[in-house]
């Protein structure tokens, strides 16, 4: 790892310390004791491994080598929701297909505003891992027994009365992480606005649990309004957008980026592939200079 990248960590983490309002919570969200993180922004690197760096880097979500947060139209419109929901209070559900640049959005606005949990949801997780990952994003260290655990959260949280929680990717939970959402809500709906996301699996897996009536199914649709939202298709003109950010601006080249993402099926552009075919591009360039 090169001093240049250690620095522009650096430089996020400063930014993310005002955010978050205190250094120890950061370095629980970023996995490392709160010395280290404070050696990492007083520049006393020689005895902190490239590993530590890349560690912070990857639980921050720091994206260096591309830029996520460029306005296009989604983009634009899921911060101003997201900005409704914080202010309003709502508890609200987006489910719609995948590389439209929800989780982008989801994390520019944590990473922007204060006071909002960010939770990226895994398959592997159980109810204690769930329990766990949300304590950390709250800079919390996670200890003891589940329902300990969620009592922790649960004091930290109705400290403050605007507290945002983004459940992202929640159709991958198992049914028992599922369910700690409506203990959550019940506990916490004074206190705290939620987002829920997924792809148009979540949508399908709460309808098909209120029409088998499992447990909490029923109310978990009731919370969010019996609607889901969807997001917009991504155009021409954002993939451009996108594109130019990153510093590509041959036009035919990105006539040719756009049509290539779109899915066969959907023929939705999935904006994963155009970074794929936008850093494709760049080594094929890198490779035609070096011959």
């Amino acid at each position: 790892m090169t001093q240049e990248t250690k620095l522009n960590i650096v430089d996020q983490l400063r930014i993310l310390t005002i955010i978050e309002g205190s250094q120890a919570k950061l370095a629980v969200r970023a996995g490392i004791k709160a010395s280290m993180l404070s050696d990492m922004l007083n520049g006393k690197w020689d005895l902190i491994k490239n590993e530590q760096f890349r560690k912070v880097q990857t639980n921050l979500h720091i994206e260096l080598d591309w830029k996520t947060c460029v306005s296009t139209r989604n983009f634009e419109e899921t911060i101003s929701f997201l900005r409704s929901v914080k202010k309003k209070r709502l508890t609200a559900c987006i489910a719609d297909n995948a590389g439209k640049g929800k989780s982008e959005a989801y994390k520019y606005f944590k990473k922007t505003t204060k006071n909002v949990l960010y939770i990226e949801c895994k398959k592997v997780w159980t109810k204690k891992g769930f329990l766990k990952n949300v304590l950390r994003q709250a800079g919390i260290h996670a200890q003891g027994t589940c329902e300990q655990m969620y009592e922790q959260l649960t004091d930290v949280l109705k400290m403050k009365e605007d507290y945002t929680i983004i459940i992202d990717q929640m159709d991958k939970l198992c049914d028992p992480s599922f369910d700690i959402f409506m203990d959550l809500y019940n506990d916490l709906r004074i206190y705290v606005s939620f987002l829920l996301s997924g792809t148009e699996r979540l949508e399908k897996r709460i309808k098909n649990g209120v029409k088998r009536k499992k447990e909490g199914y029923a109310e978990i649709y009731s919370r969010i309004g019996k609607s889901f939202i969807k997001v917009g298709s991504v155009s021409k003109w954002d993939v451009k957008k996108i594109c130019e950010a990153n510093g590509l601006t041959d036009k035919m080249a990105i006539t040719e980026i756009y049509n290539l993402s779109k899915d066969d099926i959907t023929r939705e552009v999935d904006l994963r592939v155009v970074r794929l075919k936008v850093e494709k591009y760049f080594e094929q360039l890198y490779q035609q200079q070096a011959a």
